[in-house]
């Protein structure tokens, strides 16, 4: 419209068009946009610079940031306080912490002198890089330049100093904070409980929930975890329940992760029965029982409570009573078992009633990977074959599935060569597990080959293996195999998320 009206397009209108690009993760283009300007007698600004940098580190490429910045260098467009602030993000986000202090101090010689927003930039990255005897100097520079951490940067700067043991220097920041005038926020308070529950300190624990509540934040679903967590630490087991239901009562859901955290304490504590019972009130709750939750019962061996479990007539019975005469109004264990991977330890009581099969072998194996325990899964894979339980497909997609998860990307491609010796054909899930490996692993050149021989075979990706594809392809700089692989998504109908 506006070549139609005669309207030339000035370097704002790129500008505004990069921005979008860039948003829109279409950072090729934003580049190729940005190289076009010089056709319509254009040059780009320090905005436009910049814009594509943060979109290159908002996309993790700091290397090609870089690059743009030299290419502003070369054009003589002076770096903004903007332009530096963002490449020190872009060091600091990728960890490269004393690289963002040289540059810093590089931009200092030339005139820069850092902000707020540089300051907070670099003590969140010393934090999140573990320097943080160097963030604290930092912070004593700020407050003498008179600036301000903002409360996720003082957040972050707590949390670090509480997960190393620095208490003290923690509650100096916390009252360093308060002194002016930043009000702690819930996650300020999570923070300070979490530590203080972990250290066993509950009564100091609840005093701070307490001073929480009275400034009008409520707990949350973090505040009741870390609370439920460190009471079942210090065995107080009932009170930890009872705070399960006063945590209902104030209309804040638990989540499997707390049911989990109180199973766990209970089955450590040789309480089953009350572990067994709280499995039953997560289907009420309308809480998903998944495969950890199960996991958790691991306690039920690692602990020796096998053969307080033999000894106990009732429990025994209750299983053997669950196994003959299902009720549909209570958790069927032995439906549960073969369909999530149960742990060790329930497998150990009702095993000796309910026969192994293939399916409790890979849900128990498929459990071990999802907790990141290969080497376990594969010692259940050998205890399947000495039992003589034929290996299915799914169980070879499972271990698959494990060693990409571990970058074992050649063992992964040999087993895939043993289903097809066993008969076993690959199918549109041991596929994209492959292609997500080889990205991961950064074999994206047989990412590609894999790729183009499913399409042959009539299969497609999944999205999420789409997207792992285009993003390595980017990442490498093989920008029209990324196009390529984007317009086949397209064109095969599948979404972009």
């Amino acid at each position: 419209m506006m070549f139609n009206k005669g309207v030339e397009p000035g370097v704002p209108t790129f500008n505004i068009l990069i921005k979008a690009l860039c948003k829109n993760h279409q950072i090729r283009h934003a580049i190729l946009m940005m190289e076009d300007m010089c056709s319509y007698g254009l040059a780009p600004d320090e905005i436009t610079y910049t814009t594509i940098m943060k979109g290159c580190i908002e996309e993790g490429d700091l290397d090609t940031a870089l690059r743009i910045r030299d290419a502003m260098i070369a054009a003589q467009c002076p770096l903004s306080k903007v332009t530096v602030n963002v490449l020190i993000h872009g060091y600091c986000k990728e960890g490269r912490i004393e690289e963002a202090l040289n540059f810093a101090e590089e931009m200092w010689v030339e005139g820069f002198r850092p902000d707020q927003v540089t300051f907070n930039t670099l003590v969140h990255g010393l934090c999140k890089s573990g320097y943080f005897k160097h963030a604290l100097e930092l912070l004593d520079l700020m407050l003498e330049e008179e600036f301000d951490l903002n409360i996720v940067t003082y957040n972050t700067l707590i949390s670090g100093l509480c997960k190393t043991g620095q208490d003290d220097e923690a509650m100096g920041v916390l009252n360093q904070m308060i002194s002016r005038d930043r009000s702690p926020d819930i996650v300020t308070y999570n923070i300070l409980i979490r530590t203080l529950c972990k250290e066993k300190q509950m009564e100091q624990a609840f005093e701070i929930a307490c001073i929480m509540t009275d400034k009008g934040i409520l707990p949350d679903v973090y505040t009741f975890s870390s609370l439920i967590r460190g009471l079942c630490l210090t065995k107080n087991h009932d009170l930890a329940i009872d705070l399960l239901h006063g945590m209902k009562n104030q209309g804040c859901r638990p989540n499997e992760h707390i049911f989990n955290i109180l199973i766990n304490g209970l089955c450590s504590s040789g309480k089953l029965d009350r572990a067994l019972g709280l499995l039953k009130d997560m289907e009420s709750s309308g809480c998903t029982r998944g495969v950890v939750t199960f996991m958790v019962m691991v306690n039920l061996k690692v602990n020796g409570l096998y053969d307080d479990v033999q000894a106990n007539p009732s429990l025994m019975n209750r299983v053997k009573e669950v196994q003959e005469n299902p009720d549909p109004k209570f958790p069927n264990f032995v439906k549960s078992m073969n369909r999530l991977a149960v742990t060790v330890g329930l497998i150990l009581i009702c095993l000796t009633m309910v026969g192994t099969d293939e399916i409790t072998y890979n849900t128990i194996m498929q459990g071990y990977i999802e907790e990141g325990n290969l080497e376990t899964a594969l010692r259940i894979r050998e205890e399947m074959i000495a039992a003589q339980c034929p290996v299915s497909k799914k169980t070879v997609d499972v271990l698959i599935l494990g060693y990409c998860k571990e970058g074992r990307i050649e063992e992964a491609l040999n087993l895939a060569e043993e289903m097809l010796v066993e008969g076993f054909c690959p199918d549109q899930f041991t596929f994209n597990t492959l292609v997500r490996g080889l990205c991961n692993s950064g074999h994206v050149k047989h990412a590609l080959e894999l790729f183009d021989l499913m399409l042959q075979e009539g299969f497609d990706l999944y999205t999420v293996t789409y997207e792992t594809l285009i993003s390595r392809l980017r990442k490498y700089g093989q920008f029209d195999e990324a196009m390529g692989v984007l317009n086949q998504m397209i064109s095969r109908d599948c979404s972009w998320v």
